[in-house]
This record gives structure tokens, C-alpha cells and sequence, in this order.
């Protein structure tokens, strides 16, 4: 069979097959430039009586639209048989395009180009990824539907990641869609480097569907392996904008970044002569782009390269989206308070330029930072005044989505009402988000909703309500996953459901929930949450009383914790899981084990174990009561059962203002308070306290531990129920394997990021900076935000006296302060690094109480040494509360080493940008000196010649006045030369008191000046050489004979100083014009010094020819 045949039986096979399940997509390998004509398909397609075949080529030299090319298809499709029929949003409601994306494709099929004006939810947009790819399904499906498509697809091998992540979709689904899909590509050639992965992942499966020809066998001519490469072009840069746009708001992000990432190269390290303005545009654009998927680091280096738009072009406008775009970026990095600040920047911008649109953006962008970026419900309830008409400006804009979720992050419940919990239409906030997210379909929203309800209920102590709000989750998570093949089943039911059955006292059934959660967490690969779960599941084995187990569980989340480089999960901080770790260690009779966790307990609450701050200690009670509970333990087994008390008393202060952790904390608390008031003869009082945690369990409805109190109350012996709640070794350690894997593919994801800074870094230290002060501020700024310290301080060391370059310090260091800091690093001559997670953080008090040892969680101080001598010092920091609440990642080693380099390299940019300014200010003066005289700092005769120059052709109205400093000699030859050039600099400087801003003064011979003059009439010039002549004769011969001092010589009357000037006037139009006003000016002088010294003519009343 010769490839003709071949081809035309593929053809003819997938055209019989379009209406039934049979194969009706082809793949065809080959190692040539094949492409399947539009022609060859159409002269074979014999049998379908209305059709559409659509053919598309791609190129590797030219920018690819998103989804390229089936955006395009959509729209021409629409133009040539539903435009006159049918308006572009009823066409998109038709095919159930998602309502929040309804914008991007309502403006692609009108105009080509895509607009979005409400802003993606940073927390959508994965979802938003899945919805757009899900609308455009949807579009094919009501299109192949009116009438069959015939899709022709070459050199698929060329296309983009969205395009490949469409068409798996479509191949997926094929079944529902009555299309027939022809696709060339070559195998051999390698696609892009950044959708590989997504590339193998399509072949794989067309090759498990066995849908691959392999059409080589026909072809001898090999391809090229190497295709061309997008090179931008200056002419096209308006089209790129508007492509990578059209990316962006179609949730191509990645493809935007590859094409963004060459265009900045080439702007920033080639000659790429676009407009000031355009390039602030792609900017803007890149740093949206780079947000969205979540490379902060990248979006605030682009941020700081516009910035330099703003400080120069002063368009208020531009300097809008850059505090936006900073603001951003500043959540994402959850750097809250300065987000904060940038964000009311834009309100005062908004203001100032009166723009109402802008303003409105501006108080969701406030809204946003508080919420730390929608992801902390009820902050939304400080907001004060700046948002007082948010809610109605939502509406009125159509901003339903954000509408909805502003609502969300309102809801302030009280903590008794628990009818609220278990009926959330009775919430107003919750149930107007629950409408606005049906209304719009946002599902992502609506299991959120859910998910708050029940974290915030179950954390106000509603657990009676939990299991209702769960269920309801659980249902609803269950039909979506029906609906949508898109919607992902998650973990959070069984953990929440599990979690509840723990305080319902139903611990085997709890722990079989837990591990239904740790499935899917390992299948999906979601090491963070098998953390939490392990968590989950200590808590369950404890208060089982099963301690081995439950230290088994902590042990592997600690594990598991630093596999992924965190130190604190969701349900709790650090503290807290090394506080359930000593309880379980003092249960198990490892008392020494107990006291080093209690230690770490100790350096992590040392910022609050103190304070009787009831808020401040709000989120930290849990840790707090174990802490204290733990002490009293340990005391009371070392028979100090005074200090037993004094610490039960204050564990259980942070006990009762923990009301979601009773169920745990306050059975364990009252059976051990119990048996130490029964030691120290307080007997009564320790019935009281068991009875009433009697009654707060059977109010409760906690049975088991109920009965056990009991029995402790009748002096009755418990028999503890044995629980298997253990999970196999080998289970264990698969998890444990996984998450190392993990944590392995972060830390690469990780050195690829720090590639990205360190190119970045040296893109922004190679730019020349008019101050050492500015150069360092942006430096640290962008050093600090990177890597998410929270204060930063750099020492310079100039003649080995410290002195602060930058600091963005709350408190101003003393001198004292300085010098040690300076003292330390010079003493101990490397790098510290130290956490509260050390054991020797508490050695270095005097230097982490300089910065508020108690609000430290880690520090790093970097010494540059140079000869042995040290030159600079760096310290950043970040606070413990910080590291907590934003769940920050702590510097690994290798960052740390990061940021040493980077500082090295900032410290020797810094003395290369401080050379370069002394050899410019070398240059500056060397060139001065060949353009001035050196006694009197005017001009010279070439510096003249140089200037005259500048003033060719610049229209402006000149005088020249040529001025002959009378009787010089004389006073040169008798007082010297020393008295000569005292003389000369005076009037020297007498002359520059004349000039203006434009008007030059040049010492054109040994006695002989020129001043060229600014004018509007030359009667103003002839004003002030009167005036300039007369004080010759009266003030300057006054000071000139102070210089002189008392001499014995007899000056002449014809011999005392004075000057001549002649005048002469042009509007200046050549360097000719300008020396020939130059040579009228001489012979004006030459006739005021023949006819009388010290006077003045204009050439114009002189008859000198």
C-alpha cells in the first residue's frame, strides 16, 4: 500500500465512524515537515452531507494565541452562521459557558481581543484554569452538534501547553462530541521545555487508545530536529501585548510567561527600542501573569523595574497599577502590613485623579490585603471606613464574585448561637454567598463556604452541629463529582467527619476516616494534608489513651513536616504538636524526652508565655495549657506539687478560653488536678472539680469520659478499652517515601525559583543607580520580600566605624547597638544563623534582644569580610507570629547560602556603583577642566566654541557683551601677579553674578570676558552694563584696593580699574550668525576703548564701516 492509499483510508475511516463510538481521531508520527492539506481531507469526505473542516499549521517563529487554534475556530464559526441570529451572550449562555469567564468570550467573539474587568480570585485560579478549558468543551459540543467538525491539526508538535491541555480533554471526551480530529506531528522533535510533562502525558495516551500512525515508513525526507525560535520584533510589539493579554484572561498563563520571559530578555539585554509606555504595559502584564502562578519573586522584580516608569514619567495612571501590582504581590508573598499600605496608596491615588472606577478597585484591593487574600474569613469585620459602600459598589459594578466572597469573609457568628451553625439560610453573610455562588456557579466557592461554616463552628465549640454541616458537604462534593468529571473528591470530609467522631467519643470509626483521608491525600500526592492528618490522628490515640501510638502519629508528622521545608500545619502551630509530643512522652514514662520537648515548647511561646494578654494569647491557648499542663505534670511527678498546683491553675486559665479543645484538654486536666488535691488534703476541692466536668461532659454528651470520671469520683478502677487505631509499618512507610519524594520535587522547584532570582538579581544589580542609599533600599527591598523576612538592617563599615546604609527596622538603633552588632559579626567573622527551634537560640541573647528576642523566630546575620577586615553586615529576620500565622516556609541551608551570595554580590555592586560615580565625577571634572579656565572657572576659548554649539538653532534672542577689564596691566605689573589674579577671580565672579539660567560668562584672553545673554529687548542689556560699568567705578575699585592693602604707590586717575563692553544682539539661527555677532561685539569694544575706557556701546548706534 503506497502512502496515498494509506492516507485516504484514515480519512475515509474516521468519517464513517463520526456518529458511532468507533475510532474517529487519528495521530499521525512522522519525521518530515507532512501536512495533511485542507484540500486532500475535503475531496474525501463523500458521505457527510453538512460539515466544517477547519485546518490550522503551526509555526514555532510566531506568538501562538491561547488555545490557538480553536479560539479562532469558535469565533469564525460564530461570525459565518450565528451572528445574524443570535447575540454573542445568548449564543455563550447556550453553550454553558461559566458565568465569570462570560466577559473574556463575550469580547473574543466581537472584537478578537479578550477583556476581563473583575479580577481573578488568586485562590481560583486553578479552578479557573479547569472552568475556561470546561466552557470551551462546552462550546465544541454545541457546535459539533448543529453540524459536524472536521479538525485538522499539523505539526501539533509546535503547539503550546494550553492548546495540548484542550486537546487531552477533547480526546478524553471524544464520545460527546460528533468531531472528527486529523493531527501530524513528529515525535522526535522536543516540544517546549515547560509543558514536557503535559506533552508525554498526551502521547502516552494516544498510544494506550492506539491511535497513532506511524506514516515515517512513506517519507524519506528527515526533519530538521531544531525548529525556529520567537524572535519579538519591534514593529509587532502592540500584537504581542494584546496576544499575551488574551493569555492571561484566558487562564494561559504559563503559555503568557514563556512569551513574556523572551520579550523581557530581549528588552532588558538587547537593543529592543520600544516606547516607555508599551514597555510598562508587558510589564504589567508579566507581573499579573507571574502572580497568578504564584512566582512572587519574579512578579516583585518586575514590579521594581517599573517603578522606575513611574518615579521618571509621573503619570498617575501608571503609578496606580504599580502600587496595585505591588500590593499583590505583597499578599502573595503574605507580607500583610505592607500590602496594606500599598493598598491605601491606591486609594489616595484614586482620589487625587478623581477616577471613580479606580477608587472602587482600590477598596477590593484594600478588602483583599486585610483578607489576606481571601483567605482569612472574618476579617473582613475591621475594616473601618475606606470600604463603607463596598458592598453596594459591588453589585452596582456586577463584581458577583467578589460580591461573594466579601460576604464570606463578614460573617461574624455569635459563638452560642448554635442554630446558625446547623441552619446557615438563618446566617445572612452565608446565605447571601451561598445564592451569589449558585447564581453564578461557582462551585469552588460554594464547598469553601461549607468549609469555613465548619472550621468556624467546629472551632467555637459547636461539634453537635459538625456532623450535620459535614454531611451536608459530603452530599454535595458527591453530586458535583457526578456532574463535573472536572470536580476533584478531597479529603476535607474525613478529616472533618473524623475528626468530629474523636469528640464523639467513636475513636476506631474516627481513625477509619483518617485513613480514608490519608488515600486520597497519597494518591493526590497532598503531603501537607497527610501532615494535618497524622495530626488528626494523635489527637484521636490520646485521648484513646493509646500514647505509643499517638507519639507513632506525631513522630511521622514531624516527619513528614520537614520533608516539605514547614513548621507549622493548618489546625495548629509547632508548639502545640510539641506539646502533644511531651504528653504523650510523660505517659510513657519518658520524663528526660518530656523535658526537651517542653524546652523547644518554651523557646517557641517565648514571645507570649508571660503576657497575660488574654488576645494576644488568643491563637496560642492550646499551646499554652499543654505547656503549662505538661510542667505541672512533670512537677507532680517530682513530688513539687506546690508548683504542680500554681501551673494547673494556669493551664487551666488558657483551658477555659479554649472551648474547641475541651473535649481533650479538660478530662485530662480534672483527673490529674483530681489525684494532686487528693495528695495535698484538698479533697474537697478536688471533687468539685470532677463534678464538673461530670456535668460538661454529660451536657456534652461525651459518655466514656463521663463514666471514667465517675469511676475516679467513687474511687472506682477504670478498665481502659484497648483501641486499634495503628497503622501497619509498611503503610507508614510508603507515606513517608512519598513525601520525601515530594519534598525532593519542592526543593527542585525551589533551586529553579532561586535560578530565576539569582538572574533576576543580577538584571537589577547590573542598572546604574544615581545613590548608594537608593541602590541599597531596592536591593534589600527585593532581597527581603523574596525571601519573606520581616525586618532587614545593612551595616556598612567605613574606616572601621559602623554605620547604618538601610534599616526598615519599628525602633532607631543607638550608637551602643550599632558598635556591638559591628563588635559580634567582626568577632566571629561568619555567617549566624540561628531559630527558636535551636538549642543554643538562647545563647545569643545579646544580639537577638537588640530585635525583640521574644517576637524572633529566626535570624541570620552575614559579615563580608575583605583583607580581614570586615566591611558590611547584613541581618533579616523573621517573627515568630509571622512564621505561624502565614505558615511561612523557614530558609532551608541552601537558601541561606542564597542570600549570602546575594548579598556578596549586592555588597560589590555597591562599591562598583559607588567607582563608577567617582570615575563619572573624574570624567566630569577632567572634562571640565579642558572647558574652563582654571583660575577663574569660566569658560575658556573652547568651552566657548563648545557652547556656541548649543545655542545654534535654538531660536532663542542673544546679546553678547565683550568686555576689556581696563588698566589691568598696570596693576599686574606693580602689586604682581598675585594681586593680578585676585583681581581676575573677582570680577569673575562678578560677571557670573549677571548670568541666568541659559546665559554662559567666558574669559576669553588674559584681560578680555564675554558674557552671551538671554533677552527679550535689548534695553535690558543696555540697563545693566550701565549699572555693571558704574559699580566697576565705585564698588569694585573699593574692593580692589582692600586687596592691595597699604602700599606706597601712586595709582593714576587714568590708571584705575574699570571695563568696556561692546554690545551685540542676534536671534540665533547658525554658528555663522553667532560668530559674526561675536565680531560685531569686538568692534564695539574697540570703539568704547578709543573713544573713552570705561563706557559701553551697541554695535547698532555705532558707524563703524
Amino acid at each position: 500500500m503506497n502512502k496515498e492509499t494509506y492516507l485516504d483510508n484514515i480519512i475515509s475511516t474516521i468519517e464513517n465512524n463520526i456518529d458511532s463510538n468507533a475510532k474517529k481521531v487519528v495521530f499521525i508520527n512522522n519525521h518530515s515537515n507532512f501536512v495533511l492539506s485542507k484540500n486532500r481531507i475535503q475531496n474525501l469526505l463523500v458521505n457527510s452531507a453538512e460539515f466544517v473542516l477547519l485546518t490550522h499549521t503551526f509555526k514555532s517563529d510566531a506568538m501562538q494565541g491561547p488555545y490557538e487554534p480553536f479560539m479562532d475556530w469558535i469565533r469564525d464559526i460564530y461570525i459565518q452562521y450565528y451572528k445574524e441570529e443570535i447575540s454573542e451572550v445568548e449564543f455563550l449562555k447556550e453553550c454553558e459557558v461559566y458565568t465569570n469567564q462570560m466577559e473574556v468570550f463575550t469580547t473574543f467573539l466581537k472584537t478578537g481581543h479578550c477583556v476581563r474587568k473583575e479580577d481573578v480570585i488568586m485562590y481560583e485560579v486553578n479552578y479557573e484554569k479547569e472552568k475556561f478549558i470546561i466552557s470551551l468543551l462546552n462550546i465544541f459540543k454545541k457546535l459539533s452538534k448543529d453540524r459536524t467538525l472536521y479538525l485538522s491539526l499539523n505539526r501539533l508538535h509546535l503547539a503550546h501547553l494550553s492548546t495540548i491541555k484542550l486537546l487531552v480533554e477533547i480526546l478524553k471526551s471524544i464520545d460527546d462530541f460528533r468531531i472528527g480530529l486529523f493531527v501530524t506531528y513528529d515525535k522526535s522533535i522536543e516540544v517546549y521545555n515547560y509543558m514536557k510533562k503535559q506533552w508525554r502525558n498526551l502521547i502516552k495516551y494516544v498510544d494506550d487508545n492506539e491511535l497513532d500512525f506511524d506514516l515515517s515508513s512513506f517519507l524519506n525526507i528527515k526533519s530538521e530536529q531544531s525548529n525556529k525560535q520567537f524572535i519579538p520584533k519591534v514593529i509587532d510589539t502592540k500584537e504581542y501585548r494584546l496576544k499575551v493579554n488574551n493569555m492571561l484572561q484566558c487562564m494561559a498563563q504559563e503559555q503568557a510567561a514563556y512569551y513574556l520571559s523572551i520579550i523581557y530578555q530581549k528588552i532588558e539585554r538587547e537593543k529592543f527600542n520600544i516606547s516607555s509606555m508599551e514597555k510598562f504595559n508587558l510589564l504589567a502584564i508579566y507581573a499579573l501573569v507571574t502572580l497568578q502562578e504564584h512566582d512572587a519573586g519574579t512578579a516583585l522584580m518586575l514590579c521594581k523595574v517599573m517603578q522606575a516608569h513611574v518615579d521618571t514619567e509621573k503619570n498617575a495612571s501608571c503609578k496606580f497599577v504599580y502600587h496595585y501590582l505591588m500590593c499583590m504581590t505583597q499578599i502573595e508573598l503574605m507580607q500583610i502590613k505592607v500590602a496594606i499600605e500599598y493598598a491605601l496608596e491606591c486609594v489616595d491615588i484614586a482620589n487625587n485623579m478623581n477616577n471613580k472606577y479606580l477608587l472602587f478597585k482600590a477598596k477590593i484591593l484594600y478588602v483583599n490585603a486585610k483578607c489576606y487574600g481571601w483567605k482569612v474569613a472574618n476579617e473582613c469585620t475591621n475594616l473601618g471606613t475606606v470600604v463603607d459602600d463596598l458592598e453596594e459598589l459591588l453589585a452596582q459594578y456586577g463584581f458577583l464574585n467578589t460580591l461573594a466572597y466579601y460576604n464570606l469573609n463578614q460573617f461574624a457568628i455569635n459563638r452560642v448561637d448554635y442554630e446558625l451553625y446547623r441552619d446557615v439560610s438563618r446566617n445572612p453573610h452565608i446565605s447571601k454567598t451561598l445564592n451569589m455562588a449558585e447564581k453564578i456557579e461557582n462551585n469552588s466557592l460554594i464547598l469553601y463556604a461549607y468549609e469555613r461554616m465548619i472550621v468556624k463552628s467546629s472551632s467555637d465549640g459547636h461539634h453537635l452541629c459538625v456532623d450535620d454541616l459535614y454531611h451536608k458537604y459530603a452530599e454535595l462534593l458527591k453530586k458535583l463529582s457526578k456532574k463535573y468529571k472536572y470536580e476533584k473528591y478531597n479529603e476535607f470530609p474525613y478529616d472533618g467527619i473524623g475528626y468530629n467522631y474523636v469528640i464523639r467519643e467513636r475513636y476506631v470509626q474516627a481513625n477509619e476516616f483518617f485513613n480514608e483521608s490519608i488515600r486520597i491525600s497519597y494518591k493526590k500526592k497532598n503531603v501537607e494534608n497527610i501532615a494535618s492528618t497524622f495530626y488528626n490522628k494523635a489527637i484521636n490515640a490520646i485521648i484513646a489513651k493509646e500514647y505509643a501510638i499517638a507519639d507513632e502519629y506525631l513522630s511521622s508528622c514531624f516527619k513528614v513536616m520537614s520533608y516539605i521545608g514547614i513548621t507549622t500545619i493548618f489546625q495548629c502551630n509547632a508548639s502545640k504538636l510539641y506539646g502533644l509530643r511531651a504528653l504523650c512522652n510523660y505517659y510513657l514514662d519518658m520524663e528526660y524526652k518530656s523535658y526537651v520537648n517542653l524546652n523547644v515548647i518554651e523557646r517557641l511561646l517565648l514571645h507570649i508565655v508571660n503576657t497575660t494578654d488574654e488576645q494576644a494569647c488568643a491563637m496560642w491557648d492550646d499551646d499554652l495549657f499543654l505547656y503549662h499542663f505538661v510542667k505541672a505534670l512533670l512537677h507532680k511527678n517530682n513530688d513539687d506539687l506546690d508548683l504542680a498546683e500554681i501551673e494547673f491553675k494556669i493551664a487551666k486559665v488558657h483551658m477555659e478560653r479554649s472551648s474547641s479543645f475541651m473535649f481533650c484538654s479538660y478530662p485530662m486536666y480534672a483527673m490529674e488536678v483530681f489525684e494532686l488535691y487528693c495528695r495535698i488534703q484538698k479533697v474537697d476541692e478536688g471533687n468539685k472539680v470532677l463534678e464538673d466536668c461530670i456535668k460538661f461532659c454529660e451536657k456534652n454528651g461525651y459518655t466514656i469520659k463521663k463514666e471514667q470520671l465517675e469511676n475516679k469520683l467513687l474511687g472506682k478502677k477504670s478498665m481502659d478499652t484497648r483501641y486499634r487505631l495503628g497503622m501497619k509499618k509498611n503503610e507508614l512507610q510508603m507515606i513517608t517515601d512519598m513525601a520525601r519524594k515530594v519534598g525532593n520535587k519542592i526543593k527542585d522547584e525551589s533551586r529553579q525559583k532561586e535560578i530565576t532570582f539569582l538572574s533576576n538579581w543580577q538584571d537589577f544589580l547590573r542598572k546604574d543607580r544615581t545613590t548608594t542609599a537608593l541602590f541599597g533600599k531596592e536591593a534589600l527591598s527585593m532581597l527581603k520580600d523574596t525571601f519573606s523576612f520581616d525586618g532587614i538592617l545593612y551595616i556598612d563599615v567605613v574606616n572601621k566605624k559602623p554605620q547604618i546604609l538601610y534599616s526598615d527596622l519599628d525602633k532607631k538603633l543607638s550608637k551602643e547597638e550599632i558598635d556591638y552588632i559591628s563588635s559580634f559579626f567582626r568577632t566571629r567573622n561568619n555567617m549566624l544563623a540561628v531559630s527558636r527551634m535551636d538549642k543554643v537560640f538562647n545563647e545569643y541573647d545579646q544580639i537577638l534582644n537588640i530585635f525583640d528576642k521574644s517576637k524572633i523566630h529566626t535570624l541570620v546575620g552575614i559579615p563580608l569580610v575583605n583583607d580581614n577586615e570586615m566591611v558590611s553586615v547584613l541581618i533579616a529576620f523573621m517573627n515568630y507570629e509571622s512564621v505561624c500565622r502565614l505558615r511561612k516556609a523557614v530558609l532551608s541551608q541552601h537558601q541561606l547560602s542564597i542570600v549570602k551570595y546575594a548579598f556578596q554580590q549586592l555588597n560589590n555592586a555597591i562599591l562598583k556603583n559607588n567607582r563608577r560615580k567617582e570615575i563619572r565625577q573624574i570624567n566630569k571634572n577632567l572634562q571640565k577642566l579642558v572647558v574652563t579656565d582654571r583660575l577663574t572657572s569660566l569658560y575658556n576659548r573652547q568651552g566657548f566654541t563648545k557652547k556656541l554649539n548649543e545655542y545654534a538653532n535654538s531660536e532663542s534672542k542673544l546679546a553678547i557683551l565683550y568686555i576689556d577689564l581696563d588698566n589691568f596691566k598696570f596693576y599686574n605689573d606693580n602689586f604682581g601677579h598675585y594681586i593680578g589674579d585676585k583681581i581676575l577671580i573677582m570680577f569673575a565672579d562678578k560677571l557670573k553674578r549677571l548670568l541666568g539660567k541659559n546665559d554662559i560668562a567666558v574669559r576669553y584672553g588674559g584681560d578680555e570676558f564675554i558674557i552671551v545673554k538671554e533677552m527679550k529687548e535689548i534695553e535690558e542689556i543696555l540697563e545693566l552694563a550701565r549699572q555693571f560699568s558704574e559699580s566697576m567705578k565705585t564698588d569694585f575699585r573699593a574692593q580692589v584696593m582692600k586687596v592691595i592693602g597699604d602700599v606706597d604707590i601712586d595709582i593714576p586717575e587714568n590708571k584705575l580699574l574699570s571695563c568696556s563692553i561692546g554690545i551685540s544682539e542676534l536671534s540665533c539661527e547658525t554658528k555663522e550668525e553667532i560668530n559674526d555677532a561675536l565680531r560685531k561685539a569686538d568692534k564695539a569694544l574697540y570703539a568704547v576703548k578709543r573713544k573713552n575706557k570705561g563706557g559701553f556701546e551697541l554695535i547698532d548706534n555705532l558707524d563703524l564701516m
